[in-house]
């Protein structure tokens, strides 16, 4: 990423929108979900992103993946990326399992010969195989998550985006996703790792970003910053900021008997 940055044009109603082309006057306020970075990755690399919500994190990712574009700098991606973002992105809802599978295997650059040899692998990854002939609008969101994340990993992508979805469903797949996940990373993958669970960044990440209100505060060793960000979380602190004196009044001094 070279300068790669976001911002969004936020409106207080619908007709501003209008008025700002008829009138040519901006009617509009920009809202900068991510400020104009630099970044890089060596392939085989697992970088981790932690943040609170609304940090610029997701923004970051779909940056990545393509699925917005920046609204400045250029994105330069080598190799085919498979990204899990959020829940059911990609699916079409009145199609089946079965279709989205086909569907999202296409999106992704698989002819239909490449899907058939990998849907029997994904359907058992899933756990599904007794839903996959039903419209994924009649899923639930752990089923959304399970049929996802066998698509995404199944398909051999060289650069593994996955955006907080083993925070749906149950432990059971969790584990078995994580573990899937790991062994993408063993294998030389490159992934992208979003995330709340600060074990699960500094389990699988050998680098980690941690993003506040669009900024990059601080990237490099997962110990090193999942420690400093949970430092930050108690004490509202940001690395270097000291808390401000008491303004309490200070006890008055003895009254003299």
């Amino acid at each position: 990423l070279h300068g790669v940055g976001k911002t969004y044009a936020q409106y207080a109603k619908t007709s501003d929108r209008l008025m700002e082309v008829l009138t040519g006057r901006s009617r509009h306020r920009d809202f900068v979900a991510l400020e104009p970075i630099d970044l890089s990755m060596s392939r085989g690399e697992v970088l981790g992103l932690i943040g609170m919500n609304g940090a610029g994190k997701s923004t970051l990712l779909k940056l990545i993946a393509g699925t917005i574009l920046p609204s400045s700098g250029q994105v330069h991606i080598g190799g085919r990326i498979s990204a899990l973002l959020e829940l059911g992105a990609g699916f079409h809802p009145e199609m089946t399992g079965r279709d989205n599978v086909y569907l999202s295997g296409a999106v992704q650059g698989l002819t239909t010969e490449q899907i058939d040899a990998l849907y029997a692998e994904i359907v058992e990854f899933s756990g599904l195989a007794e839903f996959m002939a039903q419209p994924v609008k009649t899923y639930s969101s752990g089923m959304f998550v399970r049929l996802a994340f066998a698509v995404a990993t199944c398909v051999q992508p060289d650069i593994l985006i996955v955006d907080e979805a083993l925070s749906v469903g149950d432990g059971a797949f969790a584990l078995k996703s994580f573990k899937r996940i790991m062994g993408f990373r063993d294998a030389g993958g490159t992934i992208l790792f979003c995330s709340h669970s600060l074990y699960q960044v500094e389990a699988i990440c050998s680098r980690v970003i941690w993003v506040h209100q669009g900024h990059v505060v601080l990237d490099g060793e997962p110990a090193m910053v999942t420690a400093a960000y949970g430092q930050f979380l108690e004490s509202g602190l940001m690395p270097g900021e000291v808390m401000a004196p008491s303004t309490k009044a200070e006890p008055d001094a003895a009254i003299e008997q």
